[in-house]
């Protein structure tokens, strides 16, 4: 597991009225955080996946919040923001931030119903509160995964009707394999029997035959 994972038991969490007033937003009943980067290991920029993504948050009933939190600075993420802020102007069930800091994303995460984009935050640090990722693309291919990573192309009515899928979903208990929370005390422990076999630090050489 990983320490990073351990973290997550030490914040302080709010209610869902406290994080509508701590992000300044008018929280629906069913609420979901966006993230999107562009894929920098394509020869060229391709952003038809934000596209695909915007056009099947449009088609969403406007009864559903949306945040958004703004791209990287690789190529492509400048385009991607400006689709993003022309987006929450013309819907007021949405808002955007630059960045949320560890405290107001994961209490997003453990008050909202859905994570969807390409980020690996989707597949490292959500299943641990127990609700889907919607992860659009191969951004993420090759990497571990929960069983509450929902793996989608690029396709606008695919990615719609897997965020209204997910919005019903009622996940029980995952398993995240990035960790239980207690990755710090495991790790302690085999270093410490580790340690207490004694370490030999003579060197050993080998003749050459």
């Amino acid at each position: 597991g990983s320490p990073n994972i351990d973290y997550l038991k030490s914040i302080d969490y709010v209610s869902k009225s406290e994080l509508s007033k701590l992000l300044n937003f008018k929280l629906m009943n069913k609420n979901i955080i966006v993230t999107f980067h562009p894929v920098t290991l394509e020869s060229e920029i391709d952003i038809s996946g934000f596209n695909s993504l915007i056009s099947a948050l449009e088609m969403l009933d406007n009864d559903i919040g949306i945040i958004f939190t703004l791209s990287n600075a690789d190529n492509g993420g400048r385009e991607i923001n400006k689709m993003i802020i022309d987006f929450v102007k013309k819907n007021k069930n949405s808002k955007s931030f630059e960045a949320l800091g560890q405290f107001l994303y994961y209490n997003c995460l453990n008050n909202f119903d859905c994570v969807v984009g390409n980020s690996s935050s989707g597949l490292y640090e959500v299943p641990s509160f127990s609700i889907p990722t919607i992860n659009i693309g191969d951004r993420q291919k090759g990497r571990v995964r929960a069983s509450s990573v929902i793996d989608i192309p690029n396709d606008k009515m695919k990615i719609f009707n897997a965020i209204n899928e997910s919005l019903d979903s009622n996940l029980k208990k995952i398993s995240n394999p990035y960790g239980d929370g207690n990755s710090s005390e495991k790790i302690e422990k085999i270093i410490g029997e580790f340690l207490a076999k004694g370490i030999n630090l003579q060197k050993h050489f080998f003749k050459n035959p």
